[in-house]
């Protein structure tokens, strides 16, 4: 019996044809990795709807594959897909998408940590998934989701080393850097704009913030600054170690590991996933 199985990956900062090296991911991400791009696998755990095979699941199945620069945690249209159980629910969803949206797939996050818990550093990014679609059943009509409002929703927040320039090169190379480095965090900021976030370490006089390596001098001093109020979770390879309602967080721990943080903000009517930030590794 023979399997046909879709993955698909998004590469950046690659300026060669590699689309003949698609049919071996492991090929295929050393040769991006090699040529200085990143890879990373998208909408890996992913759930498709009965309604119709254009929502059938896509997810990445080669866990094996080493050398990608990290996942989609949380992809727009894969969630809203598997919310897609029937032609009612579709409606509805369509007409109220963040009465639907809530968050990241538990079992995407249970991955994660089980990658960073192997020592692996796999950074970790949002997609819109924008494709601007036209949706129809019946007489009604509607394009499933403008771009206008899906780039309102859930974006990849960047720490750059400076303002952009409009130098091009530059520009990119600060964009690019930090994506590889994972110096970024994921949000929703549909429920509110997580501009201003913060995720910080500290260790006598070394410090570190999200996608860095705090070699550690003693305990370790964590710091969660949230541009809102939320609740807020600090996870130690991927444990839960503190919560807290509100707008910080604060935490010792004398154990190594990778440390990332979730936030969680009531937003029309539930508790919705809002920020998910890259890990800082502690060593």
């Amino acid at each position: 019996m023979a399997f046909l199985v879709w993955i698909e990956t998004k590469e950046y900062n690659i300026n060669a044809e590699v689309a003949p090296l698609a049919s071996n991911p492991h090929t295929l991400t050393h040769e991006i990795a090699q040529r200085g791009g990143l890879t990373f696998f998208a909408h890996p755990i992913e759930y498709g709807s009965p309604l119709s095979d254009d929502f059938a699941a896509i997810p990445w199945v080669d866990w094996d594959v080493q050398d990608n620069t990290g996942i989609e945690i949380w992809n727009y249209m894969a969630e809203f897909k598997a919310r897609l159980w029937s032609w009612p629910a579709a409606l509805f969803g369509a007409f109220f998408p963040s009465l639907v949206i809530r968050g990241p797939f538990k079992a995407t996050l249970r991955k994660w940590d089980e990658l960073l818990r192997n020592g692996r550093r796999v950074v970790a990014i949002g997609n819109a998934d924008a494709h601007g679609a036209p949706f129809q059943i019946g007489p009604i009509r509607k394009i499933i989701f403008p771009y206008d409002y899906l780039f309102r929703c859930i974006n990849t927040h960047l720490l750059i080393e400076r303002p952009l320039t409009q130098d091009v090169a530059q520009d990119k190379r600060m964009i690019y850097d930090a994506l590889r480095a994972g110096r970024c965090f994921v949000a929703y900021d549909l429920a509110g704009c997580a501009r201003g976030f913060t995720f910080t370490a500290r260790s006598s006089a070394a410090q570190a913030t999200m996608g860095e390596t705090l070699h550690r001098h003693g305990a370790t001093r964590f710091e969660v600054r949230c541009p809102g109020i939320g609740f807020v979770t600090l996870k130690h390879n991927g444990r839960t170690v503190a919560r807290k309602l509100g707008k910080s967080l604060e935490y010792t721990s004398v154990a190594p590991g990778a440390y990332r943080v979730e936030v969680r903000r009531f937003f029309r009517g539930w508790w919705r996933g809002w920020i998910y930030s890259n890990p800082i590794y502690v060593r």
